[in-house]
């Protein structure tokens, strides 16, 4: 099975992402329409063969219009080089059999940028998530969502295929233990949690 969906575009280049560990990102999620979703900071960690992480310490503040929330645990966040997905690792500190302990955002490819500010990177959440329990179990949620969203939202047909591939391929990917799901996200939690920067924001 490859270790990622085909890709939806080009490659960045090196000098599109940050090049060193420790930049600040400010990670930008949007509904369709560009409707404000999720916002939050985030450290980057570094990159491998599945994209780009970043980690957040316990704490970080998550917020979108109408709900804001603290992160109880450290996480590390991929975002793939050209695929349409966002996949959460969560630092598991109890052992609650339906705990989540991964979490994956089907959305748009992400995009990277650098301004005054600094770095950003952004990603249309596609409604749909395949989550992973402590306890093993795993499933796709907010499927219903996605269908209304196709109508309500006027998703182009192109983007209703790409998320529904790239849910697919997410979902036998984190069933099957494989591609960045087979060890690789909690070995950058392991050393995320092993420095300075994952204490308690």
């Amino acid at each position: 099975m490859p270790t990622q969906p085909p890709p939806t575009t080009d490659p960045l280049a090196p000098d599109d992402v940050p090049d060193l560990p420790g930049a600040r990102v400010h990670v930008d999620f949007r509904k369709w329409g560009d409707g404000e979703h999720w916002q939050f900071e985030a450290t980057y960690l570094g990159a491998d063969e599945f994209g780009h992480w970043l980690g957040l310490p316990a704490g970080t503040a998550f917020a979108r219009p109408g709900a804001a929330f603290e992160a109880r645990r450290a996480q590390v966040v991929l975002f793939p080089l050209a695929s349409g997905y966002a996949a959460t690792f969560w630092d598991c500190l109890e052992e609650e059999p339906h705990r989540v302990l991964i979490y994956v955002d089907i959305a748009t490819t992400p995009v990277w940028r650098r301004d005054d500010a600094g770095w950003s990177v952004t990603a249309v959440d596609l409604d749909l998530d395949v989550i992973r329990l402590v306890d093993g179990t795993v499933y796709v949620d907010d499927e219903d969502e996605f269908a209304e969203h196709q109508v309500s939202l006027a998703y182009p047909a192109e983007v209703v295929a790409g998320a529904e591939r790239d849910c697919a391929w997410v979902l036998e990917s984190v069933r099957s233990e494989t591609g960045p799901f087979g060890g690789a996200g909690f070995e950058w939690l392991r050393r995320y949690l092993a420095s300075s920067d994952s204490v308690e924001a």
